[in-house]
């Protein structure tokens, strides 16, 4: 079995996008002379681009606070790797990220947005709670109250 190791970031940010498709290439590409994603008209916060001539919508979705996302780079091609221990190297960190759809604008109902909204109620539910925050709240501990 394979090991991952993560070497440390120099510290990059990057706003990656999460594209609905596969592209079978791994190297430097002139991205931006192709792809520019724009405001949507009528729609505060979507986005709009085309890829290979298919209409994007898209939305900026920020990781929960506490929470980063990374960039990573193996430094083994996969297929010479089988059964070596791997490295993976982070070429970059980001904050939030935009995530495509082809045909239907991003909703809440999404995957995606769903384990965003998910990392942070767990957050919620597992964090450190402040006594006299709970005391505002009342005794969570009580259980249903008898009176309605």
């Amino acid at each position: 079995m394979a090991t991952v190791q993560v070497a440390a970031a120099d510290g990059t940010q990057t706003a990656p996008h999460l594209l609905p498709c596969e592209i079978m290439h791994s190297g430097p590409a002139a991205v931006s002379a192709y792809f520019r994603p724009r405001p949507r008209d009528g729609e505060a916060g979507m986005l709009e681009a085309e890829f290979r001539g298919r209409a994007l919508r898209g939305q900026k979705l920020a990781l929960p606070a506490g929470y980063e996302g990374s960039v990573l780079q193996d430094t083994v091609a996969a297929s010479i790797a089988d059964g070596e221990q791997r490295t993976w190297k982070q070429t970059a960190a980001f904050k939030d990220l935009v995530y495509w759809k082809h045909d239907d604008p991003p909703m809440d109902a999404d995957p995606l947005r769903q384990a965003v909204q998910w990392a942070e109620i767990a957050g919620v539910l597992h964090g450190e709670t402040n006594p006299e925050e709970a005391a505002d709240g009342g005794d969570l501990n009580r259980g249903p109250s008898a009176e309605l």
